[in-house]
C-alpha cells in the first residue's frame, strides 16, 4: 500500500532528531517506516493537540515513537509536515 501523503520535515524537526541518541533514532526510522505507510496506524497512537491547534489555527497532531518521544505533525491537503520530535 502506498500512501497518499507527501512527507516533510521542518529544519526544527532535523535538528531535534539529529540530537537524539542511536537507538531513539533507530525507533523513529521503525515507527517512520509505518507512519509513511498510515499516518493513522492504530500502533502510532496518533492524537490532536488541542492548544497547538488553537495556537496554529489547523489541527496539529502528535505521534508517539517509543515511551514519551513524540512527532508533532500537520497535515496540509496531502502533506504531513513533521515540525517537531521530543519528549515531553
Amino acid at each position: 500500500m502506498t500512501s497518499k501523503y507527501q512527507f516533510k520535515t521542518t529544519k526544527a524537526f532535523r535538528e531535534s532528531y539529529n540530537r537524539l541518541t542511536q537507538p531513539l533514532q533507530a525507533a523513529t526510522k521503525e515507527a517512520f517506516a509505518v507512519f509513511k505507510q498510515n499516518p493513522f496506524d492504530p500502533s502510532l497512537n496518533i492524537h490532536k493537540i488541542y492548544k497547538l491547534s488553537g495556537l496554529a489555527k489547523k489541527t496539529v497532531y502528535s505521534i508517539t515513537i517509543k515511551g514519551n518521544l513524540k512527532v508533532v505533525f500537520i497535515i496540509d491537503d496531502n502533506v504531513i509536515v513533521s515540525l517537531d520530535i521530543g519528549t515531553h
